[in-house]
């Protein structure tokens, strides 16, 4: 079993304490699917089920009795209804993922504007808490908890809870989008140096062959 391919999710069943997954690993998991369901490749379709049944092997083992019970087709009515309503749970969760990936006019409205670039800032770095972006955008929580909720109603950020903590991320997509129109230091450092290298070359490129010329 190769582990090369969807690593995220063999790392997520390896992890697992019980069968029970966070708000985060379960949105890590529709981010995953809506990826291999829209992907054009058949090879990422067929590297995610083995890492989904690794998963699903992962969690059935943690499991308690009663939730195996529930797996069984010939378990009680009661059992079978609460088994189908996850499932369908989770398709609802997977469609609401697939909408908060895809980009709309108030997607990007959102991550362009001037009065949301602190929060972004922010996020882009990593995960942050409610008091965290408190502190680097100067607003109050009420402010701030405003803003979250434009940001993730707009699908440029999500949350997770962390015990008592609400930790803010981007989304995948904003992530990338705004990374690609605000690039790091590191990122400017490499594309001014790329620069200076081909600028260089087109000067060596220009100057006469001396060594042609010389006679031997």
């Amino acid at each position: 079993m190769s582990k090369d391919n969807w690593p995220i999710l063999y790392t997520l069943a390896d992890s697992l304490q019980n069968a029970e997954l966070g708000n985060g690993d379960v949105n890590l998991l529709a981010s995953e699917l809506d990826h291999a369901l829209c992907s054009n490749k058949r090879s990422d379709l067929e590297t995610l089920a083995p890492a989904l049944a690794h998963l699903y092997s992962a969690m059935y083992q943690r499991a308690p009795l009663e939730a195996r019970t529930a797996a069984d087709p010939e378990a009680s009515p009661a059992l079978r209804a609460a088994w189908n309503l996850a499932r369908v749970d989770f398709a609802c969760h997977i469609a609401a993922q697939g909408l908060a990936a895809r980009a709309d006019q108030s997607f990007l409205d959102a991550l362009q504007a001037p009065h949301n670039q602190v929060y972004l800032q922010a996020m882009a770095s990593g995960g942050k808490s409610n008091a965290e972006l408190k502190d680097c955008s100067g607003h109050e929580p009420e402010t701030v908890s405003r803003k979250l909720r434009d940001l993730r109603e707009a699908g440029v950020c999500s949350f997770q809870r962390i015990g008592k903590e609400v930790i803010n991320s981007m989304t995948p997509l904003a992530l990338e989008l705004w990374q690609e129109a605000n690039p790091g230091p590191q990122a400017a450092h490499e594309a001014l140096r790329a620069q200076y290298s081909q600028a260089t070359l087109a000067q060596f490129q220009r100057m006469p062959n001396f060594i042609e010329k010389t006679p031997a």
